[in-house]
């Protein structure tokens, strides 16, 4: 039963971490456009990246592939946060 219940929350966790790696990937506000906001969309992409290479290992190419999907869903939703602010 812990098997099957610990892909959705890598799902939910890398949804939640990718949202904003897109929010700040475009976003033209103050602090996002200084390098702190630049680290700050590093460090989220390398959360993100970690969560694939995790699911790759823990659960196989198959949930890995999924995960990859996940991260550009949430980049895209956060893009499109972004560009309805603008």
């Amino acid at each position: 039963m812990g098997r099957l219940v610990m892909p959705w929350i890598y799902y939910i966790l890398t949804f939640c971490f990718a949202i904003p790696t897109g929010f700040f990937l475009f976003s033209r506000g103050a602090i996002f456009s200084r390098a702190s906001g630049q680290i700050l969309q590093g460090v989220f992409s390398l959360i993100c990246f970690s969560f694939i290479i995790s699911a790759f290992w823990n659960y196989g190419w198959k949930i890995g592939i999924i995960e990859i999907f996940i991260i550009f869903g949430g980049a895209n939703v956060g893009l499109s946060i972004c560009a309805k602010k603008h």
